[in-house]
């Protein structure tokens, strides 16, 4: 029998835009605050965090990629994890990432204990970037003393990283895309990253505002569609911290 997960989302920052920013070709929305998620991840034994947000490096991010980047004190990674439920960077065995943009591995670098999981079409995207998205890999999250290269465990496609846990290629946002699939007591929780920023880019097959592959992107939706009971879109308002749950499809 598959283990039981539970997950808690907890918010790490927010971006300032509209409820259709990510979605490619549509009209401007009304203004809204995109939250940057994580999920700490638990079936009473391992603890697992699935992305790790933007870190501390706020004002670098700002001034760069993302001017519209919001973070409060209580929201920078360690912070807002303690606050949630009650770990400490030491305290995480895992982390998956669901691939290698700054607001999604910003934080990687705090947990001093834990073995990174990652498909290596991503980590190959993100050490050498090339093409209209390489602004958003920052390749300094990748190595250095707090990041040997031995707790990067690069993955070639599907796994199951422990029962009732795996991670599946979602390709389309990026190169090597991950999604994270859960055995909960509701059934299949899917943590998509940005595979899926908000509900809409999957329920109405409108591809997300930053890919580097359309058509991939439409694949992976279908693919989403097919193993999830529930979903946990990357940037999406409307769900609530600290929830245990995401979007029901079935």
């Amino acid at each position: 029998m598959e283990d039981q997960w539970e997950l808690t989302l907890i918010q790490c920052g927010r971006i300032t835009a509209n409820t259709n920013a990510p979605l490619l070709g549509r009209e401007p929305g009304a203004p809204v605050e995109l939250p940057i998620w994580m999920g700490a991840v638990t079936d009473g034994k391992v603890r697992v965090l699935i992305d790790t947000g933007i870190g501390e490096d706020l004002d670098e991010i700002v001034a760069g990629p993302e001017p519209n980047c919001l973070q409060e004190p209580g929201e920078h990674t360690a912070a807002a994890l303690k606050r949630a439920v009650g770990w400490g960077p030491e305290d995480v065995d895992i982390v998956i990432n669901t691939h290698l943009h700054y607001d999604h591995c910003g934080g990687n670098r705090l947990f001093s204990n834990a073995r990174f999981y990652v498909q290596r079409r991503e980590w190959e995207a993100a050490k050498d970037p090339k093409g209209d998205t390489a602004y958003l890999y920052w390749p300094k999250y990748l190595s250095g003393p707090d990041m040997p290269p031995e707790r990067w465990v690069l993955l070639d496609g599907e796994k199951e990283l422990l029962p009732g846990l795996r991670v599946f290629p979602t390709p389309g946002h990026t190169p090597g895309h991950q999604s994270v699939l859960l055995s909960t007591g509701d059934g299949a929780l899917c943590y998509v990253g940005d595979a899926v920023s908000v509900l809409e880019n999957l329920t109405e097959d409108v591809v997300t505002s930053i890919h580097v592959d359309p058509e991939q992107s439409l694949k992976s939706y279908a693919e989403i569609r097919r193993r999830a009971d529930q979903v946990i879109p990357g940037h999406d308002y409307r769900l609530r911290e600290y929830s245990h749950g995401g979007f029901v499809l079935k």
